[in-house]
């Protein structure tokens, strides 16, 4: 009996021991019955996986391990979601962390899963400015810098800022397939301005905060070598050079060395005024850097002056004696006896004078009634006019110092590439789908969208779109719209949006139903005079002199129907045909303002297409209508039913349909599209292809045209006319009209013959 109380001593003690030993690991088990009352631990995953985050609830503080996994111990389970705290933490010297949402419900962390924490980071980067041999440039010598990100942000900074770390979004956590990704974010340089000089492409320099924090930002910096050379001669001039800065600072350099020249320190590119010293008479001349180079400016010089003044005596002696035989013979003999005289001893040629001439014996002067033309004072005008053809045509294009460049052979660089640019002033236009909702992404997609699967009513998502698309350079979206309760809604939204951002509106009405079949014309006119009601006095709406109404599906209209409706509306509304073909829209030109081609499968390569595009803008134009030419970047539209294909080639079909569109003349460019993700020709930030079209757009659409009036000096000529500035193209003209004039003057007058033509009697 002893040892059996022994026994059950031992194993009630051994029951109450472990009881008391391990009461967490009872509490983690859950109640069968209530489950959620009692207390336990909450397994985080941070994702991305981040040591040093922190959570908090019901009194109780836990950190993220090396692998990002939080053990949160909590007092029950019922609630907890909204006891759970995350709060935003500086987790290491340039990273700090953002909770963002939770995948999973927290108070069903009793049953051991661990719930995904999605974090949004920050970074904080620095840069460095370099020239492109990567030498460093001060950040004192910096005005500003724009930056821009992937998802539209822009920040500009100036001052004190462009020398001190940044905070930056550098990554944000998505929700695909059922768990929490991390993407990261970019951010590109998009603009830095150095003494009043732009020294960046546009979106040419991608980083990633993630991947790097410290950027090396390389500014396009030139050196140049400045002379100065004599026109007429070549010969060096003048004692040094004065350079006007783009941002209106003056400079000056001496020349100097074997070649008399001035070195000039690496520069922005810019354009830049220079003016010759030590010179009589200088202007300014223009010079565009934009490479290492030799800059030869030309002048005119006081020998130049003294040469020409010279050349203008002679042809006046010369027309003086043309056609005047015994007037040579007597200046051959001055010439001769002066020549006689020089060779006389010096005793005798002291005493010696070469007999004068005398004008008034030796030039016949006219006589009443006398016919023969021994009219000496004929030559005087002639001699007048060619002296003043010769002035004009030596001295004034000599007078203009003229700036030629060469290869500089003092600092070859590799010049970063400008990409080439449209340059236009016409507008650009995207077309713009407000259809989408949270289940348009789960059908007929290959790729989805930056910023999330979206919701065309959601306003943020709108605010985003508009700001990406203004980075780009498009001036404005054209809506697809009919009147329908949501879309109207949209639309409606979409215009305080996009007056709050200075962008601009049209609409695209779809007048065919989801089977291509024309809506009723009368369903058409009530819808396009809501909109003219509703939004017609809207300046957002002004992209040109009237709201753009593009109304699709017109080759299904007869001309009667569609006269219906555009008649009581072209007014207040700027309406735009859909012809697709010259024949369909000479059928209805009388009816519409223009037309706007939605050619969205096209291959730019095939033969014919830019021939198509011109004969639609000859036709369009022919008409005085408005063209809007169409450039997609690619097609695919199999999941909806099509069968053809257009690679975007890495943004080789994009740029080509550009140069296309650019080139038919048009008075607008559509893209097409910004969202249309069925058919997949989209330009819009996406996960597939991320910002590369509207990268491609922004390169283009912001390349700065090179014009007459400001000269490019890394060519060898940079004017019109060969070589020369407008006010020295109109001196040679001017010149050679005198010249000729003179020619004519002393043929007509000299070599006639014995009796005057009747034209002078």
């Amino acid at each position: 009996m002893r040892r059996i109380l022994t026994a059950a001593g031992l194993g009630v003690a051994a029951v109450a021991l472990i009881a008391l030993a391990a009461p967490s690991a009872y509490a983690d088990r859950p109640h069968p019955k209530n489950p959620l009352k009692y207390p336990g631990t909450v397994v985080f995953q941070t994702v991305p996986p981040t040591p040093g985050v922190e959570a908090t609830a019901d009194n109780h503080v836990a950190y993220a391990d090396a692998a990002g996994v939080i053990r949160l111990p909590v007092d029950n389970f019922k609630g907890v979601r909204d006891r759970i705290k995350v709060p935003d933490r500086q987790v290491s010297a340039n990273e700090r962390v953002h909770f963002d949402h939770f995948l999973g419900d927290p108070d069903t962390g009793y049953d051991g899963h661990a719930i995904q924490l999605g974090l949004d980071i920050t970074r904080q980067i620095s840069w460095t400015f370099t020239d492109l041999q990567d030498s460093p440039v001060s950040p004192e010598r910096v005005t500003s810098m724009k930056i821009r990100s992937g998802t539209g942000e822009v920040i500009t900074l100036t001052g004190a800022q462009l020398s001190q770390p940044l905070w930056v979004n550098a990554g944000r956590v998505k929700q695909n397939l059922g768990a929490l990704r991390f993407q990261d974010m970019y951010w590109v340089v998009d603009s830095v301005q150095v003494e009043g000089a732009e020294t960046v492409n546009r979106a040419q320099q991608k980083f990633f905060p993630m991947q790097k924090q410290s950027w090396p930002v390389q500014l396009m910096f030139y050196t140049i070598r400045v002379r100065a050379t004599d026109f007429l001669f070549g010969n060096a001039a003048g004692t040094g050079v004065s350079i006007k800065w783009p941002d209106g600072s003056d400079h000056y350099f001496a020349f100097a060395g074997d070649d008399t020249s001035a070195l000039v320190a690496p520069v922005p590119r810019g354009s830049y005024d220079m003016k010759v010293t030590g010179l009589p008479m200088s202007f300014v001349r223009p010079a565009q850097i934009s490479r290492d180079q030799t800059v030869t400016i030309r002048v005119a010089t006081t020998r130049d002056f003294v040469a020409a003044g010279s050349a203008v005596v002679f042809i006046a002696l010369a027309l003086l004696a043309v056609g005047r035989r015994h007037t040579l013979r007597r200046l051959f003999a001055w010439l001769w006896r002066l020549l006689a005289g020089l060779a006389r001893p010096a005793s005798r040629l002291a005493r010696w004078r070469p007999r004068r001439f005398r004008p008034h014996r030796d030039i016949a002067y006219p006589v009443e009634g006398d016919d023969t033309v021994k009219d000496g004072s004929r030559v005087f005008p002639c001699i007048a006019l060619l002296a003043a053809g010769v002035l004009a045509a030596l001295v004034l294009p000599a007078s203009s110092a003229r700036a030629v460049s060469e290869p500089s052979p003092v600092a070859p660089s590799a010049s970063a590439s400008s990409a080439p640019g449209l340059a236009s002033p016409v507008p650009t236009l995207a077309y713009y789908y407000i259809w989408f909702s949270d289940s348009s992404w789960n059908r007929a997609k290959i790729d989805f969208p930056m910023i999330g699967r979206y919701s065309s009513d959601d306003k943020s998502v709108m605010r985003t779109q508009i700001k990406q698309a203004e980075s780009a350079g498009i001036d404005g979206f054209l809506v697809s719209w009919k009147d329908t309760p949501p879309l109207t809604q949209r639309l409606t939204e979409l215009a305080q949006v996009a007056a709050e951002e200075h962008f601009k509106l049209g609409i695209v009405y779809e007048a065919l139903d989801f089977n291509r079949n024309p809506l009723p014309p009368g369903q058409v006119g009530k819808d396009l005079t809501t909109f003219a009601n509703q939004f017609g006095n809207n300046p957002v709406f002004r992209i040109f002199d009237r709201p753009v109404v593009v109304w699709t599906g017109t080759e299904k209209y007869s001309t009667t129907q569609l006269g219906a409706v555009t008649a009581p509306l072209r007014s207040r509304l700027l309406m735009l045909a859909s012809a697709k073909s010259v024949s369909d829209y000479n059928r209805v030109a009388s009816l519409f303002e223009g037309d706007a081609y939605y050619w969205s499968s096209v291959n730019p390569s095939s033969s014919g297409y830019q021939a198509k595009l011109d004969d639609m803008s000859n036709a369009v134009h022919a008409h005085h209508g408005l063209w809007i030419a169409p450039a997609a970047p690619g097609f695919d539209a199999r999941l909806v039913g099509g069968h053809n294909v257009i690679s975007r080639n890495n943004g080789a079909t994009f740029r080509a349909e550009l140069d296309a569109a650019r080139a038919s003349s048009p008075d607008a460019v559509g893209i097409i599209s910004w969202n249309e993700f069925s058919e997949n020709t989209y330009i819009e930030p996406s996960e597939k292809y991320g910002t590369q079209a509207l990268d491609l757009l922004g390169s283009m659409l912001h390349a700065k045209p090179t014009t007459g009036d400001n000269p490019d000096s890394s060519g060898t000529s940079s004017h019109k006319y060969g070589g020369l500035s407008g006010i020295e193209a109109i001196a040679v003209i001017v010149g050679a009209l005198a010249i000729l004039s003179s020619a004519v003057f002393a043929v007509r007058h000299l070599y006639v013959g014995k009796h005057r033509s009747p034209f002078y009697r």
